[in-house]
């Protein structure tokens, strides 16, 4: 299994949010990808211009084919 977690910090809230609108979309396709166990968004608790994502893969492959 790997594990890939990135954090994006934007320049504005509005920014985020536009971000955050663009994920659903993203989410959705990549969690039906093969290998894919698990891709989510989450804001950051703190700074409203941050954004988390963490990915996880079943293996190398899954995560290159992504």
């Amino acid at each position: 299994m790997l594990i890939a977690s990135v954090a994006f910090r934007y320049a504005s809230v509005e920014a985020a949010e536009e971000a955050i609108r663009s994920a659903r979309v993203l989410q959705e396709v990549t969690r039906s990808e093969p290998g894919v166990l698990s891709y989510s968004w989450s804001a950051d608790l703190v700074d409203p211009r941050v954004l988390h994502v963490v990915e996880v893969y079943e293996d190398r492959t899954a995560l290159e084919g992504h």
